[in-house]
């Protein structure tokens, strides 16, 4: 494998040099992502990497720690050359008609059938679940390597068989092992270890002992979360000596501009103690300020122009506003169906708190329910309820 090489760049990124040409997974080099609530632990140095052998940027899902715009702007900027975007098949072409307006070439990767790229590498997608989930899984046949990108795509049993029955002699995993969202209501100790930071190892641990690779790199999970309403979450990552510790297969530490070997784990030590002294190095942003009742009203009755409905009433509270926003959608509701009042004088069952400014976020950003989710910037307390108000939004946005 002279003529073949991976090198870890940052969170669930790194380069495939091939032969003449390289390909580069995932990027994310610099800035926040999901409204500025996951940052990198460090950016990302790209100063090894030879833009006049790009050829392929190869992208699991939209979710911006790995469709990151500034990142692919910057890239196209770096270099004239021809580089097309590997991308799962998708029904809205939104994302193929971004590329192109960028500078890029763009080509579907099917699901299921392995897709030929070049002579010595192919590449086959595995869906979370079905072709319309975001997550996806990606297997690079490189030679006679393979290498499986689970990244931060939970693959359901039926999935996951299929991808054993395909390839059931995996060179390289790498798959996410830490936290990437709510799990829990913040004074909720325990089941914030038991939703969040064990459920994380056991997943790795189950996907693990299933696919047997002869090498596995823990993965897209190199963030922390840095706002004030958030950071809570990072008392509960996974450690990486914990993995190594109870993991029953080969483990190797990946670090910045490292190149991943397919058989040495010498550099385990150094690349954990690294990975600790980064983490003291975190810095937590400040709350934002309140936007405003107007500002809200606004878009909420934009969305409702565009159809927005949920199943059942929602009583927001705010972590930073002493008043609480109906939103009553239902069809018989011809006035005030959006309305702020008094905490004081809401009689009615609580759906949830959260900071003014992520609600904005969720009304204005087209995939908003799924960032706010993911952000964690808030507590529950009608579960059903909260999870109409997430749906509704994410109805508005077609994949």
């Amino acid at each position: 494998m002279d003529n073949y090489q991976i090198t870890f760049l940052n969170h669930s990124s790194f380069i495939m040099d091939i032969n003449d040409f390289s390909v580069l997974v995932d990027p994310w080099y610099s800035g926040k992502v999901f409204n500025n609530s996951w940052s990198l632990i460090k950016d990302t140095d790209d100063s090894k990497i030879d833009y006049s052998k790009l050829k392929y940027i190869s992208i699991s899902h939209e979710h911006p720690d790995h469709f990151h715009i500034g990142t692919l702007k910057y890239i196209r900027a770096q270099t004239k050359n021809k580089i097309t975007i590997l991308f799962p098949k998708r029904e809205n072409p939104n994302v193929l008609e971004f590329c192109k307006k960028i500078g890029y070439d763009f080509k579907y990767i099917n699901y299921f059938t392995e897709t030929k790229i070049e002579d010595n590498f192919e590449i086959t997608a595995f869906p979370k679940h079905t072709p319309n989930d975001i997550d996806s899984a990606l297997v690079y046949k490189v030679y006679d390597k393979i290498i499986v990108n689970q990244n931060d795509a939970y693959l359901t049993d039926d999935i996951l068989e299929k991808l054993k029955i395909k390839f059931p002699d995996i060179d390289l995993w790498l798959c996410q092992f830490s936290l990437a969202g709510y799990y829990a209501n913040r004074e909720n100790l325990s089941e914030l270890y038991e939703k969040g930071t064990k459920y994380h190892m056991d997943s790795f641990f189950k996907y693990q002992n299933y696919l047997c690779p002869k090498m596995s790199i823990p993965f897209a999970s190199f963030v922390y979360f840095c706002k004030h309403y958030n950071n809570y979450i990072n008392k509960y990552s996974v450690k990486l000596n914990e993995l190594l510790k109870e993991s029953k297969h080969i483990i190797q530490i990946p670090y910045y501009n490292e190149r991943i070997s397919f058989t040495s784990v010498d550099k385990n030590d150094l690349h954990l103690s690294n990975w600790v002294k980064n983490k003291k190095a975190i810095k937590i942003d400040p709350a934002p300020k309140f936007p405003g009742e107007e500002q809200i009203l606004s878009e909420l009755n934009k969305l409702y122009s565009d159809g927005y409905r949920v199943k059942k009433p929602v009583i927001l509270q705010f972590f930073d506003y002493d008043k609480s926003l109906v939103i009553n959608t239902s069809k018989w509701r011809k006035h005030n169906r959006f309305l702020f009042i008094d905490n004081k004088a809401c009689n009615y069952p609580i759906t949830g708190k959260l900071p003014g400014e992520e609600l904005m976020s969720y009304l204005k950003t087209p995939w908003g329910g799924d960032t706010l989710n993911i952000t964690g910037c808030f507590d529950k307390v009608d579960s059903v309820a909260w999870g109409h108000f997430l749906a509704a939004r994410e109805k508005l946005y077609k994949r």
